[in-house]
């Protein structure tokens, strides 16, 4: 009988185990990683039920999983996890002077990161399934080609689910019109942009 066989026995109960017994039965099992001898369709499937973060953090487990969290096919880009919450939530308007310094610093890191791993995603040559950006724009026209080159690499890599919300000051951002050519394209979801 094996570990696995023993907890989900429906006589688990009458088992009196302790720490201990784990362990030892553990060892008699031997150390098998079944799960590395699936697919990546598979895996890239139990991972699409994490969240962002805990997908993220699955990449110190093997090289294997290093290169399965670099193909994952849906893309979750918020800027909540560079800036913190207090100031993700917050209007521009409202920052003080540090604030709008610490802000501008942490979205620039957010845009490099977001620039780099879309432009390692897309050497890949991966289908995206779901491309997700969520940020706060202080330049619309600063930032506008860089949103339209991350829209034009979705597309380039047949987004299927696009949901694009960004935040700004005063003006929308104005959509490339390229996201309504997408093959692909079942799902589109927009906030923050105009459509003219």
């Amino acid at each position: 009988m094996n570990l696995y066989t023993l907890l989900w026995s429906p006589n688990f109960d009458e088992y009196d185990l302790n720490v201990i017994d784990l362990k030892i039965i553990g060892d008699r099992i031997g150390a098998t990683d079944r799960f590395s001898e699936l697919s990546d369709y598979i895996i890239h499937h139990i991972m699409s039920y994490l969240s962002t973060e805990e997908a993220a953090q699955t990449y110190v487990l093997s090289k294997r999983w290093n290169h399965l969290c670099a193909s994952f096919p849906i893309l979750d880009f918020d800027q909540i996890y560079f800036v913190g919450k207090a100031l993700a939530t917050k209007k521009p308007d409202f920052f003080s002077i540090r604030e709008k310094r610490r802000f501008c610093k942490l979205i620039n890191q957010f845009i490099q990161f977001v620039d780099a791993y879309l432009l390692r995603f897309c050497e890949l040559k991966v289908s995206m399934q779901e491309f997700r950006l969520s940020m706060t724009l202080l330049d619309v026209k600063g930032d506008t080609s860089l949103l339209d080159n991350w829209i034009e690499l979705a597309v380039a890599n047949e987004v299927k689910e696009f949901d694009f919300i960004v935040q700004t000051d005063d003006m929308l951002y104005s959509l490339l019109e390229t996201i309504f050519s997408a093959k692909f394209l079942t799902t589109l979801k927009l906030s923050g942009c105009n459509l003219e």
